[in-house]
């Protein structure tokens, strides 16, 4: 499923069951690790051809967000579920930014918690 917006996502999951949908994976990834990646990328194509680079916008950081010309730089938020009484294992993209970190955290801290008290007895 992919959500184009953090609060269209919570609207729609606020009230899930933390036991019948258990994430157990969670990554942000923002654009600056996708350039990152397609740079590895491009650097494996160098190898086998030469490659015309292109300039790179101009990325500053700062201690609350990222900003590429004054803009927050998008991202995206990828959780895994697992339904476990049906035994159905699906994921979520959903396009985030810094200015969502707060309200990201609250969502995944009760489920964090419940995945140790899940994985607790085992360790």
């Amino acid at each position: 499923m992919k959500y184009d917006s953090f609060d269209k996502f919570l609207s729609e999951s606020k009230h899930e069951d933390l036991d019948l949908n258990f994430i157990v994976r969670w990554d942000w990834k923002d654009i600056v690790d996708e350039e990152k990646e397609i740079e590895r990328e491009k650097e494996k194509e160098k190898e086998i051809v030469e490659i015309t680079s292109t300039p790179k916008k101009r990325i500053k950081r700062n201690k609350e967000t990222l900003h590429v010309d004054g803009n927050s730089i998008p991202g995206t938020l990828h959780l895994y579920y697992l339904q476990q009484r049906k035994g159905i294992f699906l994921s979520c993209i959903i396009q985030v930014t810094r200015a969502d970190e707060s309200k990201i955290l609250e969502f995944l801290k009760p489920r964090w918690d419940y995945m140790k008290s899940v994985w607790t007895p085992f360790i």
